[in-house]
């Protein structure tokens, strides 16, 4: 009976392991901004908002503070779009994404950072949650 108890726990931390390595591959990609709730009241995008690249990418980024490996986030905008980029660090821990800076709405605009809970991921679609604000990312 024990061994049966700790080979159930081991293949739940396998697959528990296994399953953020694909979040992880899921979110590495370029993105775009279509959707920004506040409390549950929509924010209308800019059309900077809408043609900033949100670029995860699996290049490796200056560990954090407390030795976290990350990857660099590029927020990518066109020239005419002052104060819309932004350069980043990002990576998925428990279950959440991490993200050490971003900004909607230029100067002055919304700034996003800490974890964020993963509401939904799909191929093309990520939603995510932080201090009642609600994203929306499709590819």
């Amino acid at each position: 009976m024990r061994k049966l108890k700790f080979g159930i726990l081991a293949m739940t931390t396998v697959l528990f392991v296994a399953c953020g390595g694909v979040k992880q591959d899921k979110i590495a990609g370029e993105w775009k901004l279509t959707g920004l709730t506040n409390d549950g009241e929509k924010v209308e995008l800019t059309d900077c908002d809408k043609q900033t690249t949100w670029k995860f990418t699996e290049v490796s980024a200056e560990s954090l503070a407390d030795g976290t490996k990350v990857q660099k986030l590029i927020g990518a905008a066109p020239d005419d779009c002052k104060f819309y980029s932004f350069d980043s660090k990002w990576t998925v821990k428990d279950g959440k994404l991490f993200v050490s800076t971003s900004r909607v709405g230029g100067m002055g605009g919304l700034s996003m950072a800490g974890m964020m809970d993963i509401v939904e991921l799909t191929n093309n679609k990520l939603v995510l949650n932080s201090m009642g604000k609600e994203i929306t990312l499709e590819k």
